[in-house]
């Protein structure tokens, strides 16, 4: 059979997540020595994607493709030793993959290059350089690195801060399909005329992304949800400060959150809020807040509440 339909056949199994269909195709082609492929299989063992995960195998699929200059897999060996997958964490490799994917015009290998001088990871900080490599991206018409030049006049990283500035680039990126510059304007309230998304969607989209290895991606989902009035996503912002999973740790904001949903009468976050404050967890600790918070809890049906709440030390049943 000819090589490019087998290769087009394996890839279109992929795209459409027959994974099962996909991985046998692209074993045969990289038997064939098809460069590509060893890339496919890489990210297959990467993810888990029709075999489980194994993140040594891939990262020696993605080596021998990269030793043929298959810039994608170069990339993915930068994402290797940035996350210590599949080998030992090195931000300096991590580093010079990203250059050397960027060299060859690579968009994920430019991006994550820009993201270490962006964050001050292995190379000193520098968002001047970090904006430049986007600004070159998006002379591709890459809708990330418009987003991100957006959010940088936005915030005036950088750059002198300009709204004007920011929303020029903010709706360039949303007219290439950016779902970040569109959540970027539902969070803002100016939901944008091709954002046909409901707020459960939203939130549905937002606890995939939390159960996923990029939990970080969900957290403005869940920020939306929450603005759009579903108070489910209250406890998933609150799990989130609590366990510093996709944001930094903060019993502070996880108090905040918790008190968010609480307000909205949800009785299980009224619950932990009590529980908050009985501990100090974020905020001072106060048994008569904790009292209050779990008795109304109690009156809104919730059990648990009302036994922790006959429990509290100095509390009296009357």
């Amino acid at each position: 059979m000819d090589t490019n339909f087998l290769l087009s056949e394996a890839k279109k199994a992929y795209d459409m997540r027959q994974y099962p269909k996909a991985y046998p195709l692209f074993a045969k082609l990289a038997k064939k020595g098809l460069v590509e492929a060893n890339h496919y299989l890489g990210l297959m063992n990467f993810y888990g994607q029709a075999i489980s995960k194994n993140e040594d195998v891939a990262f020696r699929f993605f080596s021998k493709a990269a030793r043929e200059l298959f810039s994608d897999s170069i990339a993915m060996l930068g994402r290797c030793y940035e996350e210590g997958r599949g080998t030992n964490q090195d931000y300096k490799q991590a580093y010079e993959y990203y250059v050397a994917a960027a060299t060859q015009g690579n968009a994920e290998g430019m991006i994550r290059q820009a993201k270490f001088h962006e964050q001050g990871l292995f190379v000193p900080k520098d968002m001047t350089k970090a904006i430049q490599l986007y600004v070159d991206l998006a002379k591709k018409d890459n809708p990330y690195a418009m987003y991100k030049i957006g959010m940088a006049y936005f915030h005036g990283e950088g750059v002198k801060k300009s709204l004007e500035s920011a929303y020029a680039w903010l709706n360039k990126a949303l007219s290439k399909g950016s779902i970040d510059a569109m959540n970027h304007f539902r969070f803002l309230g100016t939901k944008s005329a091709t954002d046909l998304r409901t707020s459960t969607a939203i939130l549905t989209h937002g606890k995939d992304l939390f159960a996923s290895e990029s939990p970080e991606s969900a957290i403005i989902y869940f920020e939306i949800a929450a603005r759009e009035g579903l108070t489910e996503a209250y406890r998933y912002l609150r799990d989130a400060y609590d366990q510093g999973k996709g944001v930094k740790q903060s019993p502070e904001k996880a108090f905040q959150m918790a008190l968010a949903g609480a307000m909205k009468e949800d009785d299980e976050q009224m619950r932990i809020l009590a529980k908050k404050y009985e501990m100090g967890h974020g905020v001072p600790s106060s048994f008569l807040k904790a009292a209050e918070w779990l008795e109304k809890a109690s009156k809104l049906g919730n059990s648990a509440a009302r036994t922790e709440l006959l429990g509290l030390r100095g509390f009296i049943d009357e």
